[in-house]
């Protein structure tokens, strides 16, 4: 066996995608979230491990199969994150090609299929990311939910409980939201919340389900299509600001003109989505469809075929047997975690 671990850790749950690349299969596994800022290391790190080790195991694999991982983690960036995480993995992937990079560089990849692009996540919490031809990156947010995450699911969700909550009592103008908010929380009253939200296991997360009942309340209350409004506003200046760092460092190629959308906040709907696509005319948007954790498999594996010093690696054949297998992801069930990951199987690259 070959085999290419990506992983994509997020702020509301963890994929690992692992593709053996000698007998063109793959698997696929959910587990918990890894953002570090969020959970703590120890949990994020954790969860990671454990979802590795499952995909392996369901392969009938060994760490010493893997050629390359991928980490891909929301809420990492700094050199000394990167460090510590590699030092990490490499104990059980020794003499192993490893990289740690933030999770919005999984999303990229799996969209653009390696190429030149930005990246704009908005789930649980939000970053966009530039990638040149050469390899440079540039960020613009992603300082979490304590002071950052415009637009994302958290900002969204947020503004929308403290609307539904100001009207409930009475000093905030009438919105659907409250009964939207008192259904999706099982409240009695605005106090209610209070528990619901801080005695949860995943407080950030819980904040962040209610965007879905913002969305779907645009079309019919005000309050709502002004949260929407602003959240667009947001993420626009994030792609904006990316724009404007690949021109100033002269790295603008062709990533200016495409944008990858991925996250809960543009796969639920496509509200979002036409809503930000017209604020930003000039580049053409297109929503991820496929697991972004497949994106990271693809960039270990094409890190360690740099390492080796095959350059013209890899070819349309392979890439197009890669892209079959990202758009039918099938996932295994971990039995650590309790996200619905579905039935165990395994996905081959070839006759689909």
């Amino acid at each position: 066996m070959a085999l290419y671990v990506g992983v994509d850790g997020g702020g509301s749950k963890t994929q690992v995608f692992v593709l053996d690349d000698e007998s063109q299969r793959g698997v696929t596994c959910v587990g918990h979230a890894s953002n570090p800022n969020s959970v703590g290391w120890d949990a994020a790190l954790a969860a990671i491990e454990s979802l590795i080790g499952q995909c392996l195991r369901s392969m009938g694999a060994q760490a010493g199969d893997v050629c390359g991982l991928s980490v891909c983690m929301s809420g990492v960036d700094r050199p000394e994150q990167v460090a510590a995480i590699r030092k990490r993995i490499t104990q059980n992937f020794s003499g192993r090609s490893v990289e740690v990079a933030n999770d919005a560089l999984a999303a990229l990849a799996a969209g653009t299929g390696g190429t030149p692009g930005i990246v704009l996540i908005a789930g649980t919490g939000s970053i966009a990311v530039g990638e040149s031809a050469s390899g440079n990156t540039v960020r613009a947010g992603g300082f979490g939910y304590l002071i950052g995450d415009e637009g994302s699911g958290f900002h969204i969700g947020r503004a929308g409980i403290m609307a539904a909550i100001q009207s409930a009592e009475g000093r905030g103008p009438h919105t659907v939201l409250w009964e939207q908010l008192r259904d999706a929380f099982h409240l009695r009253q605005p106090s209610d919340v209070i528990d619901a939200v801080y005695q949860s296991s995943y407080p950030v997360q819980k904040v962040a389900s209610f965007a879905k009942r913002v969305i779907e309340s645009a079309a019919v209350d005000p309050v709502a299509e002004a949260i929407l409004d602003d959240a667009v506003r947001h993420q626009a200046s994030l792609v904006r600001s990316i724009q404007d760092q690949l021109i100033q460092h002269q790295l603008a190629d062709d990533a200016l003109q495409q944008l990858v959308l991925s996250g809960g906040i543009f796969t639920s709907n496509d509200v979002l989505t036409e809503r930000l696509q017209h604020r930003l005319p000039d580049v053409q948007c297109q929503v991820l469809r496929v697991c972004a954790a497949s994106g990271a498999a693809l960039r270990a594996a094409l890190c360690h075929r740099r390492m080796s010093g095959n350059g013209n690696w890899p070819d349309p054949a392979w890439m197009e047997g890669w892209r079959r297998a990202a758009r039918n992801p099938q996932e295994i069930a971990d039995p650590s975690s309790d996200v619905d990951a579905g039935q165990s199987t395994m996905v081959s690259l070839e006759g689909m």
